[in-house]
């Protein structure tokens, strides 16, 4: 379990923190990626309103060059939750067939990109079954059998605004029981 808290100054539209951490892992033998999320404001600051953060982890060979990235908006627990299903909602929980990152990176050969773009796809783009609820990137060439950093962070999802005041956001998210199954 994490803690990411973006207080003081805040975070800016488009900006975005993250811890990280060196590991080995052969991905190739599970089938799905899951985690749960928790996102609330800070006692004392403006309200943070629901889809203006975003949850992401990012792993691949680097972080810089070969890697994945799956983003989530969240949606923001209501001050005294008690209840499990309120404290973790469903639409905060990532559930991700690793295929679907078998198919952003062939989608991805196909395209012109910028350097240092990462592609982007929703899920639901990948795979019209699943709901329209992660956006999944991938930048250069990572590989799943040898997946040796991963990083989890929050970002500003809200759109770029001329005042800065009305651009930054404040809030904590709660990172639990990232594991791969099946």
């Amino acid at each position: 379990s994490l803690v990411l808290r973006a207080s003081g100054d805040g975070l800016q539209a488009g900006d975005s923190r993250a811890v990280f951490k060196n590991i080995s892992v052969d991905m190739r033998q599970f089938k799905k990626l899951k985690m749960f999320l928790h996102a609330e404001s800070l006692p004392g600051e403006p309200d943070l309103a629901d889809n203006e953060m975003m949850g992401f982890i990012r792993f691949g060979n680097d972080l810089t060059e070969n890697f994945y990235q799956v983003e989530i908006p969240l949606k923001v627990t209501a001050p005294g939750a008690a209840l499990a299903s309120f404290v973790w909602p469903t639409d905060n929980e990532i559930d991700l067939p690793l295929a679907l990152l078998t198919k952003i990176k062939i989608l991805s050969k196909t395209q012109a990109l910028n350097p240092g773009e990462i592609f982007f796809q929703n899920e639901n783009e990948l795979d019209p079954s699943r709901p329209a609820k992660l956006n999944i990137g991938v930048r250069g060439n990572p590989n799943f059998g040898l997946v040796r950093t991963l990083m989890v962070g929050i970002k500003n999802n809200k759109p770029v605004n001329p005042d800065p005041a009305i651009n930054r956001i404040k809030g904590e998210v709660w990172f639990n029981e990232l594991r791969l199954s099946e």
